[in-house]
């Protein structure tokens, strides 16, 4: 149910989908900048040899092996053990630059946080807009949903990034780990790394989920609302996270096809597209589980079985919580 009324409300917001497209469009413009100068210096003196050279025709003739089904050539392991010798060989021009290249990795760390936290504005702006149709049907424009819920947004966003950034660090250490060390099969590997990538993405969902609904929906201001946010007794986990499951196989498909069968084109809208059906389902699995009326559109009200009724303590307080 929950799947079929989040690709509603998903539908009666598509047109934020272009208005997300140019908020990212324009904040990847900036910081794709910055972060090219930061890193370029780096970068060239490490492409600049023979051993980076090396590197790029075996994983070239690596990918040509992946789709080489006849007997003839090396095989794709074969390769693989090719690869790993190269990759050795530049881990150690790596290591002869180690302070220019800790000094680069520090300046790029900081704008991608800084990234991540100007995007996070921007998410936070289009769930507003979400929820303002979904409680009002109000069409609510991206700009003044992002300037009125900016000091909100930005107290969520210095919580939620930093948190967020460590957890993905220790995910990239991880799949870094499985894609080179699991398994002597590439394609078990691969396989592992793509699994595995999907797992630790679903679990920050499902443990992230109700973090915005609970502000924009409940009231909750947004470093209180991390209590809520992250006890899941009672809001049916399970359920959660098999929706995410679905929903993140739905998505990265999606991206994909949109990379290779349009030459990354599609992407443009398929990525903020992405974004905007992980917003509904959030707001959807969120009034769903508090009880909540929601407009599925403009024609239709989702009541729910035992509507909760609103305190006059609650009322006169608004909408702010401690």
């Amino acid at each position: 149910m929950r799947f079929k009324r989040t690709f509603h409300v998903f539908v009666d917001n598509f047109s934020t989908t272009y208005k997300l497209l140019l908020y990212k469009v324009i904040v990847w413009a900036i910081f794709g900048a910055i972060s090219f100068g930061v890193l370029y210096p780096v970068i060239h003196k490490i492409t600049d040899t023979a051993a980076w050279e090396s590197l790029t025709e075996n994983i070239g003739e690596l990918v040509r092996a992946m789709f080489n089904f006849t007997s003839e050539g090396p095989n794709a392991t074969e390769v693989w053990d090719t690869v790993k010798t190269s990759f050795n060989d530049v881990w150690e021009v790596v290591k002869d630059m180690s302070g220019q290249v800790i000094a680069s990795l520090v300046g790029f760390g900081i704008v991608v946080l800084v990234q991540r936290f100007v995007q996070s504005l921007g998410h936070f702006a289009a769930s507003s807009v979400v929820h303002d149709k979904m409680e009002m049907q109000a069409k609510t424009p991206f700009l003044a949903a992002y300037t009125r819920n900016l000091g909100k947004a930005a107290l969520f966003s210095v919580i939620y990034v930093p948190i967020t950034f460590v957890y993905d660090i220790g995910c990239l250490i991880l799949l870094g780990y499985v894609f080179v060390e699991v398994s002597s099969f590439l394609l078990l590997r691969i396989f592992m790394f793509i699994l595995l990538f999907v797992i630790l993405m679903i679990i920050r969902q499902t443990f992230t989920t109700d973090w915005i609904p609970c502000i924009l929906f409940g009231g909750w201001k947004p470093a209180r609302a991390i209590k809520p946010t992250f006890s899941r007794k009672g809001k049916g986990t399970w359920s959660v996270l098999s929706g995410y499951v679905v929903y993140m196989l739905i998505l990265i498909a999606g991206n994909v096809a949109a990379l290779f069968l349009t030459f990354g084109v599609g992407l443009l809208i398929t990525l903020p597209a992405s974004y905007v059906i992980l917003f509904s389902f959030q707001n959807v699995n969120y009034c769903y589980t508090n009880d909540l009326s929601y407009f599925l559109d403009r024609d239709t009200i989702v009541r729910p079985e035992k509507e909760r009724v609103v305190s006059r303590e609650d009322f006169f307080r608004g909408n702010d919580k401690d």
